[in-house]
């Protein structure tokens, strides 16, 4: 049975995407409910086990007693991932144990609609000031959130004392050894949420939806290829998506934020989601022509398990980390979607993201660079700000020259980043808008002198964002599209 989910659509070009509306509640269950043992007891299956309070020193050892895997544990988070028969065993100590799910949160090389526009490396490209990184002209993004103005100010994502800015990104890997990259990767604390993966393990893709995310939020001022919002920030890969399934786990993310949020990451950068009709649907296992692996999915543990994701960005935000989000590639109105809900973009204190972009700005380097994509999810109640993301929806295939380039004129309209093999390409989606976000999020923590409070982070954003569209809060753009205020 074909699985019951939204898809996440993707665009023409690619589907780098996270949906979402961006309610700040979830982090607790009402007064005296509980979640309990949601699954099948007497099979072996991974379960997410949540408490609103931190987990006892011993639960490690309560684990191994009981015979079973204990996957991942965060004891003051509250958070664990345990594989056992009996989930039950687990209630004494969180008030949800729910059977852990696997969603692809971004599509897989494979997806049809999946595609990108790879840089020819061959060709000559002239450096245009402020900086000599080579592909510099092609970034009409930068642009478009005041990046240079902030870097001319010195504003570069990193504090007086030169300490860099931390920005986790969770994702599907990163090409560690990329030259764009290598430089501000923090290999030491870069990690893997994906069973029998390294955080840089692309498994033989030619695309990998993590480098390119990098790439926008902190590529290095190093006078080659690309250069990113904050070139002085640090990126700590932390991989939670199969690079060549885009698939994950829940417990995998959970992981994934409450490490961040652990080694003291200022940002977290998730340019990945999924969209879950709020009532029960049918979880295929990725076997959509199979009937027999089926499970139903009922609302009890829909709740569960995006409560305990809401839990999750609590700490982090507690723990003063600043949580950026994608906001969808689905075009969907999210003031009239009550039915559905997207994580993490609507997870507890998570910043959503709208993508923009001009339309033709190969032709006239002049035009709006602040247009809603034909993609990009709306809502006033759903959207925080508005970030570049490019768009494809140019049409025709007139060429056009940028920087001693030429391609189809539509492509420049998206965004060029780092990739696999050193390697730059185009993509568009809310995934790319997310990181140029997290990017002037970095330059704004490192102007201010280092760690700050989430809450401040917001408000300082929101301050020097351009207030687009009507007055105030806005369905396309939110509280506006990012800025570095300079």
């Amino acid at each position: 049975m074909a699985k019951n989910v939204l898809a996440l659509s993707a665009i023409a070009l690619t589907s780098l995407l996270a949906v979402g509306c961006n309610s700040q509640t979830g982090a607790t269950l009402p007064q005296g409910s509980s979640l309990q043992a949601l699954g099948t007891s007497g099979v072996a299956a991974s379960y997410i086990v949540s408490s609103a309070r931190a987990l006892p020193a011993d639960f490690r050892n309560t684990v191994a007693r009981n015979g079973d895997q204990l996957v991942s544990v965060d004891e003051a988070a509250g958070f664990a991932n345990v594989v056992t028969k009996n989930p039950s065993a687990y209630g004494r100590f969180a008030d949800i144990v729910v059977r852990d799910l696997t969603l692809q949160w971004i599509p897989s090389e494979n997806d049809a609609k999946f595609k990108t526009v790879a840089l020819d490396e061959t060709a000559a490209l002239t450096a245009t000031n402020p900086n000599t990184n080579t592909r510099y002209p092609l970034l009409w993004g930068l642009q478009a959130v005041h990046a240079p103005q902030a870097w001319a100010a010195g504003v570069r994502g990193k504090d007086a004392t030169g300490r860099k800015v931390r920005v986790a990104v969770l994702d599907s890997g990163i090409f560690k050894s990329h030259p764009d990259i290598a430089p501000n990767l923090n290999t030491e604390l870069s990690t893997s949420f994906v069973s029998g993966q390294t955080y840089y393990d692309m498994q033989g893709t030619t695309f990998n939806h993590g480098t390119h995310v990098a790439g926008t939020i902190a590529a290095a001022d190093n006078n080659i290829g690309v250069i990113g919002v904050a070139p002085d920030a640090e990126i700590v890969a932390v991989k939670v998506l199969s690079a060549k399934t885009g698939s994950g786990s829940f417990a995998g993310i959970i992981a994934g934020i409450t490490y961040a949020a652990d080694i003291d990451a200022d940002v977290i950068n998730m340019s990945l989601g999924a969209t879950l009709p709020r009532r029960s649907y049918i979880d295929d296992n990725g076997t959509p022509n199979d009937t027999s692996d089926d499970v139903r999915v009922s609302a009890n543990e829909i709740t569960a398990i995006t409560t305990a994701l809401s839990r999750a960005t609590t700490y982090a935000y507690n723990k003063g980390t600043t949580i950026i989000a994608s906001e969808g590639n689905d075009a969907i109105d999210k003031d009239k979607s009550a039915d559905i809900i997207s994580v993490p973009a609507d997870s507890a204190h998570v910043l959503s993201i709208s993508a923009t972009s001009p339309e033709g700005w190969g032709q006239d380097p002049t035009t709006n660079l602040d247009v809603l994509t034909s993609y990009s999810n709306f809502g006033a109640s759903a959207v925080n700000f508005a970030a570049p993301g490019g768009d494809s929806r140019l049409p025709g295939e007139a060429p056009c020259t940028v920087g001693g380039l030429t391609r189809p004129c539509w492509v420049f309209d998206m965004v060029l980043s780092t990739n696999v093999n050193g390697g730059y390409t185009w993509a568009a989606g809310t995934s790319m808008a997310a990181p140029h976000a997290s990017g002037i999020a970095a330059l704004i923590i490192g102007q201010s002198g280092g760690r700050m409070n989430p809450a401040a982070v917001a408000s300082e954003l929101a301050k020097r964002a351009s207030d687009l569209g009507k007055p105030g809060n806005d369905p396309a753009y939110g509280g506006g599209r990012v800025s570095s205020g300079f």
